[in-house]
């Protein structure tokens, strides 16, 4: 978690990299392509609930493409509800070639501001521990480890 009460420098700072909104039909495919190159074939889910978001014109559910050098290299989401004061960043993921750029560090600063703009105090994460150094060296904190399970099927 991050407190975005008294805002890092790095969050306003000059960008490394452009990150663009999903903003139409064409990001969303890009958005689409890079999802399922990074996290494998079994998550157009998240893009379709990305394009229906889209459609509403929701702030809810906010997508974003990180480019380096003119190429989509990295994706991320973004949540927020207007009567809660935290904005969850999900989904945060760069190409395998494109990784070690400042890509991530570019998307979670577009999503923080974002995130202010539109009311959270705080930002929540739930990450892998590959992502860890990286949001603890920008100030998030964390507070408790989550492990993926599977319930069996009831007899």
């Amino acid at each position: 978690v991050l407190d975005l009460e008294d805002v890092p420098d790095w969050i306003e700072g000059p960008a490394r990299h452009p990150v663009m909104r999903v903003s139409d039909d064409r990001r969303l495919q890009i958005f689409r392509d890079i999802l399922g190159s990074v996290f494998g074939p079994d998550t157009g889910f998240i893009a379709d609930e990305l394009g229906r978001a889209l459609q509403s014109q929701s702030t809810e559910h906010l997508g974003y493409i990180a480019y380096l050098e003119g190429v989509p290299a990295s994706i991320g989401r973004l949540y927020t509800h207007p009567q809660s004061a935290f904005g969850g960043l999900y989904g945060g993921g760069t190409l395998a070639s494109y990784r070690g750029r400042g890509l991530y560090r570019a998307l979670i600063a577009a999503r923080a501001r974002d995130a202010a703009a539109l009311g959270a105090r705080f930002l929540i994460v739930d990450a892998l521990p590959t992502s860890q150094p990286i949001l603890e060296s920008l100030g998030f904190v964390q507070l408790a480890e989550t492990w993926p399970c599977t319930l069996p099927a009831a007899p």
